[in-house]
């Protein structure tokens, strides 16, 4: 089966301009994220370098993910291999460099060692 693709909301910005345009952009749940994976197929999301990868273990024993890497031109060819993420735990890696992880098919790949491993990505502007 094919990767699943995470949605990618854009984060707001702390200067929201004082006259809000009408209708508002924001109502409730427009600030909510959302986490997901599916440890059978993979997951994945399309990379421009302004995405930040948030992992969130939501189980009471630690899980591992991975991310596919691709050659780069600095010489590093392993993907970042089954870290570890401790219970109740989030982390965050922000991707503002390509060059390594987007994949042919212009995503960046992830696995997931367990359903609780969850992931978010958040797009920045």
């Amino acid at each position: 089966m094919p990767r699943e693709t995470l949605t990618t909301p854009l984060l707001w910005q702390n200067y929201v301009p004082v006259s809000l345009p009408s209708p508002s952009p924001f109502f409730p749940g427009s600030l909510d994220l959302v986490f997901a994976s599916d440890p059978a197929n993979g997951d994945q999301f399309q990379i421009l370098g302004t995405e930040i990868l948030l992992v969130q273990n939501s189980d009471t024993v630690a899980h591992t993910f991975s991310v596919n890497s691709t050659p780069d031109r600095i010489g590093r060819t392993a993907d970042l291999t089954s870290y570890p993420v401790d219970p109740g735990q989030v982390i965050a890696i922000q991707f503002s460099v390509l060059d390594g992880w987007v994949q042919t098919d212009g995503n960046v790949h992830l696995q997931s060692s367990d359903p609780t491993l969850k992931f978010c990505v958040v797009r920045h502007s």
